[in-house]
């Protein structure tokens, strides 16, 4: 379960972006500099971004199983 709700998140990526010092952020929500600044280099995604991501995903792991198959093939 996730420590902080996604509304929280939001609301410091909000308060980042609007140009307030990490350290009043910080005060604030007694949320540590290190989650905070995780939160800014990885922002949660969209649901459209998050299917996209889990399509690739499964496309990689088609070309992969695909690419075995086609070795076991040639083994035969």
């Amino acid at each position: 379960m996730a420590k902080h709700t996604k509304e929280v998140k939001s609301n410091v990526l909000k308060l980042y972006q609007k140009g307030t010092p990490i350290q009043l952020i910080i005060q604030n929500t007694n949320i540590p500099r290190s989650t905070i600044y995780h939160w800014i280099k990885n922002p949660p995604l969209s649901e459209k971004e998050k299917t996209a991501k889990t399509i690739r995903i499964l496309e990689d792991k088609i070309k992969r199983l695909e690419s075995v198959r086609n070795l076991n093939r040639h083994d035969i």
